[in-house]
């Protein structure tokens, strides 16, 4: 919100005011605010929103300014791409964007669960506050209290400010720590990161540098850049913007970042979901998950472990060929017959779903669990095998390979579309599962 105060005593100059009232001059502010408006950005709004759930509870994730040095559990916001709504960080330092951990943050708490209220006492309302932010006796029922008033009143379910400050604080304690911790000990981000901190990438001067150069067009930023890029040198004479700028970020896009899956919008989509998706179901994966922290550590430690060991046996890799398949691993899941990427939504679901195979086949055979074959973990009744069969048998799942068949095989059969579906999920499953017992 916007106030103008055209009053001589704290400054305003205008139009003379004994021959001109000062209405011309906000009659004109009023048409060129009408007429050059912009409509904020959605990445603009969750940094400001502050009656979104969402938004407060995204913004625990990331630290409150730019700085090379490090808030606990928050994620430098040199690396976070908080200023376009491209949704992309396949280049450049960004680890990743304020729109995905907006989603992220959405896929945590299940706030797509949260229904208008049934009752004054509406149980899967009070379950949901239970589940997703666990709050004390005292803010329950305040915020219960809430429910009922618009129960009572008829009106959708909203929150006072301090009840969504709350919530947010709330989700800081019970849920940034851990996602955080993704971020920071994934082998493919730390390495990124413990890479921006050696060149001081995430320093005022060098994110905004990155910003007018690779982030936003036109003269002014070209001149904002060439304006940053002096100032810099005056402070220390010794910087190179060729060997201290432009060949570590050229170094971050042929080093860290080509080819690899985790700096794609579709798999970090699907990786944060694999490890919400088992969350829920680590009591499989020999986790008491009766006391929060202490499981979601356990937990937390066997689903990074898992992965960084498949970033061992590169199947973080786009291109990622394996013993057993013919064609690209990925293929079939978010890359198509034409090898192109899947960016879409059920993409990174197919992805999720493998990445559930891999972290459940990992803790059988870290924990001296024999590894089955494809036939035999369909007819297992094992909790762990369960999971799996569950996965490769999802319709989202079958259909990923459905597509690449036919697109393969003209004409093909219903019958031969079938098997050849089946036998592209077992020679994956087949795959992993010789990786897995090889390493």
């Amino acid at each position: 919100m916007i106030f103008i105060l055209p009053d001589e005593k704290i400054g305003y100059t205008g139009p003379n005011t004994k021959t001109k009232s000062v209405f011309a001059s906000l009659r004109k502010i009023f048409i060129d605010l009408n007429e050059n408006a912009r409509p904020v950005t959605r990445a603009r709004k969750i940094l400001l929103n502050d009656q979104d759930i969402v938004s407060v509870c995204t913004r625990t994730l990331i630290g409150q300014k730019l700085s090379s040095e490090r808030e606990d559990n928050k994620l430098p916001l040199g690396l976070v791409d908080w200023v376009s709504e491209k949704n992309k960080f396949e280049s450049g330092q960004f680890i990743t964007t304020i729109l995905i951990l907006h989603d992220i943050v959405s896929e945590t708490i299940k706030i797509k669960k949260l229904n208008e209220p049934e009752s004054e006492n509406d149980d899967k309302i009070k379950n949901w506050f239970n589940d997703q932010f666990a709050p004390s006796t005292e803010d329950l029922e305040d915020l219960m209290e809430q429910v009922r008033k618009c129960f009572n009143a008829e009106v959708p379910l909203t929150f006072q400010p301090r009840q969504i400050q709350k919530l947010g604080d709330l989700f800081e304690l019970r849920w940034t720590p851990w996602l955080y911790k993704l971020f920071t000990e994934l082998t493919p981000y730390k390495t990124l990161i413990d890479f921006t901190d050696k060149f001081k990438l995430t320093s005022p001067e060098l994110v905004n540098l990155y910003i007018d150069t690779f982030v936003q067009e036109g003269d002014r930023a070209k001149q904002r850049a060439t304006e940053i890029k002096d100032s810099i040198k005056q402070k220390y004479p010794d910087w190179n913007v060729k060997k201290d700028f432009d060949e570590p970020i050229k170094h971050i896009d042929k080093e860290i970042k080509d080819k690899n899956w985790f700096f794609k919008v579709v798999f970090q989509r699907g990786l944060f979901a694999s490890f919400l998706t088992l969350q829920k179901q680590m009591h499989a994966l020999g986790i008491d998950d009766s006391k929060h922290d202490r499981s979601m550590e356990k937990y937390s430690d066997l689903w990074v472990s898992a992965i960084n060991h498949l970033v061992k046996s590169e199947l973080n890799l786009i291109e990622c060929k394996v013993s057993g398949v013919s064609e690209l691993f990925w293929m079939g899941i978010s890359v198509g017959a034409d090898k192109n990427i899947e960016y879409t939504k059920v993409g990174s679901q197919r992805i999720s779903s493998w990445l559930n195979v891999w972290v459940c086949m990992y803790y059988l055979k870290t924990n001296g669990h024999e590894l089955l074959t494809y036939n035999q973990v369909l007819t297992s009744d094992d909790q762990v095998f369960t999971i799996i069969q569950g996965t490769i048998k999802h319709k989202q799942v079958l259909a990923g390979f459905q597509k690449v068949v036919a697109a393969k095989l003209e004409n093909v059969s219903k019958k031969d579309l079938t098997e050849k579906t089946e036998q592209s999920i077992s020679k994956r499953y087949q795959a992993i599962r010789k990786i897995l017992n090889e390493n």
